[in-house]
């Protein structure tokens, strides 16, 4: 298995979004469709207090307005912010910032934002379906399934872990470090050298 590359932009000009003060943020990011299940997002959100959540990305989309009408219908507009599409500015400083990135897709091929979020040291929280086990290792914490409750108490238990070792950080990086290009670019030439020497 030849996993893919992923790369963040170090040493980009710092850019503070205007959507946010200094109130404590769990981010989310991705295009908005169906699969990428920011719905039970909004439904977790009315259980987990203390945190507001930023979801990034192309919203003009018809599930982007039924994610509109659900922050609506859950008077949830202080809570979660929708940014729309962002630059890599921005992004930067959201996963620099945010206390935790989360990723309830029920279908990805590979999962970019996992990684992207633990170069930053950052903790993961996301579903187990598809590939997403097999990228964030036991390195993610993974929800048991997408009901309010329960996914609000497994953020606040995966924080609270994520605080009181003072190694995570540290092993998010490190782990992350192994879906470098480098990696990617060196497997693909052992494959080619092994199908030559057939």
């Amino acid at each position: 298995m030849i996993y893919n590359g992923v790369e963040i932009q170090n040493n980009l000009p710092e850019v503070t979004p205007n959507a946010l003060k200094k109130e404590a943020f769990l981010f989310s990011i991705g295009i908005f469709n169906k699969k990428k299940n920011f719905h039970s997002l909004l439904h977790m959100m009315r259980n987990l207090h203390n945190y507001k959540l930023v979801i990034a990305g192309n919203n003009a989309t018809s599930y982007g307005n039924e994610i509109k009408l659900l922050i609506n219908e859950f008077s949830l507009q202080e809570k979660v912010i929708l940014v729309g599409t962002i630059t890599e500015n921005e992004k930067s400083w959201y996963y620099k910032n945010c206390k935790a990135l989360l990723f309830p897709s029920t279908a990805e091929g590979f999962g970019i934002p996992p990684i992207e979020a633990m170069m930053y040291g950052k903790p993961v929280f996301m579903s187990k379906l598809t590939s997403l086990p097999e990228i964030g290792g036991n390195v993610a914490f993974y929800f048991e399934n997408f009901e309010s409750d329960s996914m609000a108490k497994q953020i606040e238990l995966g924080l609270t872990i994520a605080e009181i070792d003072p190694n995570f950080s540290s092993k998010s990086i490190s782990y992350a470090a192994k879906f470098s290009w480098d990696t990617c670019i060196q497997k693909y030439l052992e494959v080619y050298r092994e199908t030559i020497n057939i």
